[in-house]
């Protein structure tokens, strides 16, 4: 459903090059979580065009953001740069909530490399803040592994029922969690 008004909406910006651009994140989004990744490819470039030709900073950090999620999607290590950039890009514009979107993002992308303790560092300032409101003693993180194991526990105490909010793409990780 969700890919289906992304595409109708981009249809109906067709031509229109800032308007679409604001619509691409969202697009990179949604062809990353049904794996459609050459769609996603072709929205990162054409994020990255648009942002390049306005000269937009907002834009720039939308398209670095968007891009490491597809570096992410598909293992690529540079995912870790170009979601660094958008941290950069995100903090001078002070827009907290990319700051802590990429930040997320980041930690997936260390967490890919094999680096938990640099996951854990880039992602725990978003969730010591307390990600989207959440109380963050009630929010769980890690791996699809440590995130079981924490629910086991819950489950110990009598709880039967929780509410859950992937934060990755990756079908498959979210999946297996």
């Amino acid at each position: 459903a969700a890919s289906n008004i992304v595409t109708a909406a981009l249809d109906d910006a067709s031509g229109k090059r800032l308007a679409r651009a604001w619509l691409l994140p969202a697009e990179v989004q949604v062809a990353v979580a049904v794996g459609d990744l050459d769609r996603a490819g072709a929205a990162v470039a054409e994020l990255t065009g648009t942002a390049a030709a306005f000269d937009s900073p907002v834009l720039a950090g939308a398209a670095a953001t968007a891009a490491g999620r597809l570096q992410l999607a598909t293992g690529d290590p540079a995912a870790s740069f170009s979601l660094r950039a958008a941290i950069r890009q995100w903090h001078e514009l002070d827009v907290p909530y990319e700051v802590a979107i990429a930040r997320l993002l980041l930690g997936q992308a260390c967490r890919q490399c094999g680096d938990e303790a640099g996951a854990r560092r880039v992602a725990q300032p978003v969730l010591d803040d307390g990600y989207r409101g959440m109380d963050p003693a009630a929010t769980v993180v890690g791996s699809p592994e440590q995130v079981a194991e924490r629910f086991a526990g819950y489950a110990a105490m009598g709880y039967d029922h929780v509410l859950v909010r992937h934060l990755a793409d990756e079908k498959e990780e979210v999946l297996a969690s």
